[in-house]
């Protein structure tokens, strides 16, 4: 587990950078790494997520989780995956990873030729605690890009998601969803959900960005304006790589119907007032009205700290 400052920067290849997708979890990142993975300048690992940051820094053990679930299931196959050796590297990384992150930039810009742009998207970054999230900020060549969802929505999907993975009875899916928001609504949450919720926190995400990260190579989006051609080119541009047609809207992973009874969609509204004050003291105008219409009988005001994070953000 690496806590300290890395004593020293690692090398990149010259000419390569990195893009660092934080989420926000059911964000649309899923949707962003296969639209820039067939972009011909960007370079996607055989895994969407590595978790190196938040395995290695002890946030979260996924790294590990998937890593070896991808390697088991390719190895019972018996099938033929050249991919495999690049996993196999990054699941032995993890296991023993170096200060400076030498290995991490060596492995995920392998083949990825000047003017390439490598991508790891890995929503779980944005919990990173301020010593490794300065560590990845003081890699230079790395960018940042936050896509924000409004809150209760992202929470209901990731709830779902959640319901899902336990693969049981359909008909029991909404109520055991329900029940979930229910036991959050009266603080009994467990430690998924926890985690859960602990994705949602905008505030806390921005502000490591406008902390720890230099404008020019950080971006903040939202997700109810990202599946459109110009919210593309402002990525590509950001990145630095030639604007392509956008061919494909279709959001990826949109999970099981379900919805929330009206009171539980108060209560968890009322739960993340703070990240809808401080998203709209930062953004004002650009926050997409399916925001406004979910607190359309709130009047936030911002508070000093949001009205500061405005100001950094757009300094």
């Amino acid at each position: 587990m690496i806590h300290a400052p890395a004593p020293t920067q690692p090398v990149w290849p010259a000419g390569v950078s990195l893009l660092l997708g934080l989420g926000a979890q059911k964000a649309g990142t899923t949707w962003l790494h296969d639209t820039l993975s067939k972009h011909p300048d960007c370079y996607a690992f055989p895994i969407k997520e590595l978790h190196y940051f938040d395995t290695v820094s002890g946030v979260t053990h996924l790294g590990h989780v998937l890593t070896h679930k991808r390697i088991k299931a390719r190895t019972v196959r018996g099938e033929a995956d050249p991919s495999l050796t690049r996993v196999q590297r990054l699941a032995d990384l993890l296991e023993a990873p170096d200060a400076a992150h030498q290995g991490y930039v060596d492995l995920v810009t392998d083949g990825v030729p000047a003017g390439g742009v490598a991508l790891d998207i890995t929503p779980a970054y944005a919990m990173l605690d301020d010593a490794t999230f300065a560590q990845v900020a003081a890699m230079g060549q790395a960018r940042f890009l936050f896509v924000m969802r409004e809150p209760v929505a992202r929470f209901w999907s990731g709830v779902r998601m959640m319901v899902n993975q336990r693969r049981g009875d359909a008909a029991d899916f909404e109520p055991a969803a329900r029940q979930i928001v229910d036991a959050v609504i009266a603080g009994e949450s467990s430690p998924r959900v926890q985690a859960v919720m602990a994705r949602g926190d905008y505030a806390a995400t921005l502000d490591k960005l406008v902390r720890l990260v230099p404008e020019n190579r950080r971006l903040v989006l939202f997700f109810e304006t990202l599946f459109i051609q110009s919210t593309m080119d402002r990525i590509y541009a950001f990145l630095g790589v030639p604007t392509v047609p956008l061919t494909d809207t279709a959001p990826r992973l949109e999970g099981v119907g379900a919805s929330l009874r009206p009171d539980q969609i108060a209560a968890v509204t009322e739960i993340f007032r703070p990240q809808y004050e401080a998203v709209c003291a930062a953004f004002g105008p650009a926050v997409p009205q399916a925001w406004h219409a979910r607190f359309a009988s709130a009047s936030p005001a911002a508070s000093g700290a949001t009205t500061d994070l405005r100001r950094r953000l757009h300094r």
